[in-house]
């Protein structure tokens, strides 16, 4: 399992260029049929695309660092699952992080 993670800055720019491009047709294609403007889509596009990069953030802050506890020590702290939804307004977004931290005492 590869330990490595990568925050939204060492992302190469092709890569965030094609990212942006599925979330375009995505977003475009769930709002078939709507009356959705592009600047509406697009800001959904970004939207999403600033959620992930949040969650991504926090997982490159977290994931295997130390933290610093009153009583006993962290033996370890990983990310086991980011995910981010869109809320049922079509505009929010909101991102959930599941942190597995193991403790002794």
């Amino acid at each position: 399992m590869n330990t490595e993670h990568q925050t939204l800055a060492d992302v190469p720019f092709w890569m965030l260029v094609l990212l942006s491009m599925a979330g375009l047709s995505g977003e475009m294609l769930r709002a078939s049929g709507s009356d959705l403007s592009l600047r509406q889509i697009l800001q959904r596009v970004a939207l999403r695309f600033l959620a992930s990069g949040l969650l991504t953030e926090i997982d490159a802050a977290t994931h295997e660092r130390p933290l610093p506890l009153t009583t006993g020590r962290v033996v370890s702290i990983r990310v086991d699952r980011k995910q981010t939804n869109r809320e049922p307004d079509g505009v929010t977004y909101q991102g959930s992080v599941t942190l597995r931290i193991i403790t002794q005492h």
